[in-house]
């Protein structure tokens, strides 16, 4: 198996149908990261019961979180392939 590089895409929509910019390769694969799901509950009454329980409606939002580390000091080669850095840095690595 390779090890490949993260890449990054951004979309213009929830649908994922219309990719807005270039990819983003990083630099470096995450130090560290963390997926969390939320389960979706809907409160339903019973017939002659003092409170309402919760029932199962499915799997809701996920939120994967990252930690990324941006080094354009050189000691980290490009993935693009160059040997140049960016000319202002780390700045123009998030601008991009």
């Amino acid at each position: 198996m390779l090890l490949e590089r993260l890449k990054i895409s951004a979309y213009k929509d929830e649908k994922f149908s219309e990719q807005q910019g270039d990819d983003f390769v990083v630099w470096m694969n995450p130090e560290s990261y963390r997926r969390a799901l939320k389960v979706a509950w809907s409160e339903v009454p019973e017939i002659n019961a003092k409170d309402a329980k919760p029932a199962y409606q499915g799997v809701g939002s996920e939120t994967l979180t990252m930690k990324l580390i941006f080094d354009t000091t050189g000691l980290v080669p490009s993935p693009l392939g160059s040997d140049t850095m960016p000319q202002n840095g780390v700045t123009d690595l998030l601008n991009h």
